[in-house]
């Protein structure tokens, strides 16, 4: 919790000297404990894009660069 509330805050301060299109991923090892559906919910609601670990490969294509 306490790291996803860092990696929001973090996002806040720096998204308006950002590019308009930018966008802030978070990273959710969910492979050895589930994540709380409130720190996904907290994430979003701060325009930050929780991935889960095991599901990386879905979103593979959209961070290509």
């Amino acid at each position: 919790r306490d790291t996803a509330q860092a990696v929001a805050f973090s996002w806040i301060d720096t998204r308006d000297v950002r590019p308009p299109e930018s966008r802030a991923y978070a990273f959710l090892n969910d492979s050895d404990k589930e994540i709380s559906a409130n720190v996904v919910e907290a994430l979003k609601s701060y325009q930050v894009h929780p991935i889960l670990w095991s599901k990386r490969d879905e979103v593979r294509g959209e961070l290509a660069a």
